[in-house]
């Protein structure tokens, strides 16, 4: 039993951690795509 104990906590932390840069990769994916969008139109506005 006590190697669960020193397990749990590791992977809470890693969950946590994998979530975490889940959210970031997903809200950096969609800033990246909102700024190629407004590329395009910038692009498209000076033509």
């Amino acid at each position: 039993m006590w190697s669960l104990t020193l397990i749990v906590p590791y992977f809470v932390t890693f969950t946590r951690v994998s979530i975490i840069l889940g959210i970031k990769i997903y809200n950096i994916k969609k800033h990246g795509e909102l700024l190629t969008t407004a590329n395009k139109k910038t692009d498209g506005w000076k033509n």
